[in-house]
């Protein structure tokens, strides 16, 4: 299997990402890492096929690559 490929995130996606992670955390006490996994599998998911979904086409965003 090839390694995932690096998935740029926007600034602001990535400021929802981080709310949502911290809110499950404070809220959901049984299974507080759940979000962090669940996402951190869907960005390998895109990161090992790239070609599926849609591709930003704005060409301003900010953008880092997420560490997967």
């Amino acid at each position: 299997m090839n390694s995932p490929l690096p998935v740029r995130i926007i600034s602001s996606a990535a400021r929802a990402m981080a709310d949502a992670a911290t809110w499950w955390a404070a809220n959901r006490s049984k299974s507080p890492d759940a979000f962090e996994s669940d996402l951190e599998n869907a960005l390998k998911l895109i990161g090992l096929h790239p070609g599926i979904g849609a591709r930003a086409t704005n060409e301003n965003c900010k953008v880092f690559a997420a560490s997967i």
